[in-house]
């Protein structure tokens, strides 16, 4: 790794290899998106919105960033089928009904589904 030192004295990576390792963060996400598409749908699994998706585990137990798991775990928790694809909305929700009403998971999601028909309209 190339170091390069700026005129206060601090040093940092070189432009070189900061752009090298983006364009790799960059590949590493968009395979990790085809990933998920793959297996958990292109659409929310509760209200079937395309919106501002994000990856939630079904089993209640407090979820670490999935950018931060190991790419081993983060696949066997994918294919496990512990996890889901909800928009922002219905993730929110999902949180409030364990966190505040301890449901489990399917009867989250037919909570969930019965208010969203209220909050957005029917399908």
């Amino acid at each position: 790794m190339t170091w390069t030192e700026d005129r206060y004295g601090k040093y940092h990576r070189s432009e070189k290899f900061r752009k090298t390792n983006k364009k790799w963060r960059d590949n590493r996400q968009q395979e990790r998106t085809e990933f998920i598409t793959e297996h958990l749908g292109d659409s929310c699994a509760v209200c079937d919105s395309k919106d501002y998706l994000i990856v939630h585990r079904t089993d209640h137990v407090s979820h670490v960033d999935s950018k931060d798991m190991g790419q081993e775990k983060f696949i066997q928790h994918i294919t496990d089928g512990k996890a889901v694809r909800l928009c922002r909305f219905c993730h929110k929700s999902a949180h409030w009904c364990a966190d505040h009403l301890g449901l489990e998971w399917e009867k989250v999601t037919e909570l969930i589904r019965r208010n969203a028909r209220v909050v957005r309209g029917p399908a």
